[in-house]
C-alpha cells in the first residue's frame, strides 16, 4: 500500500478541470478526448448558458448545436482536431430572416450574427 502524501491545497484534483486548465481556453467545457495512434480529438462546448439580443434586448432561445472541427492544432506535440460543439441561438423578437446567432469562438470578442455572440 502506497504511503499517503500531503499535496498542496492549491492543486486542482478534479480530472475534468485539470484538462480544461491544460487546454487553456476560457469559457469552454471539455466534453471528452479521443486518441488513436498519434492523433487526438478534443471535444469542447461554450459555457455561456443564456444570451440576450443586443439589438432588441430579448432573451435569445436555443435552437440546437452545430459541430465545428478546427484542425492543425498541436497538443503536447500531437496533431489534434478540436471539435467545438457550438450552441445556436435565435432571437424571437426579430424577423425570420434576421434572427439566428451562433456561439462565440473560444478567442472571439464578437462572433455570430446580430446576437453579438
Amino acid at each position: 500500500m502506497p504511503l499517503p502524501r500531503k499535496l498542496p491545497a492549491r492543486l486542482e484534483t478534479d480530472p475534468k478541470k485539470m484538462v480544461e486548465l491544460l487546454v487553456g481556453l476560457p469559457e469552454v467545457t471539455v466534453l471528452g478526448v479521443f486518441t488513436e495512434g498519434v492523433d487526438v480529438e478534443l471535444h469542447i462546448e461554450t459555457r455561456r448558458a443564456e444570451v440576450g439580443c443586443p439589438i432588441c434586448g430579448t432573451a435569445a432561445e436555443a435552437k440546437g448545436w452545430r459541430e465545428v472541427v478546427l484542425v492543425d492544432l498541436q497538443v503536447f506535440g500531437k496533431p489534434t482536431r478540436l471539435h467545438w460543439h457550438k450552441r445556436r441561438w435565435r432571437c424571437p423578437g426579430r424577423t425570420v430572416g434576421d434572427r439566428s446567432g451562433r456561439s462565440p469562438g473560444p478567442h472571439s470578442q464578437r462572433g455570430g450574427d446580430h446576437l453579438g455572440l
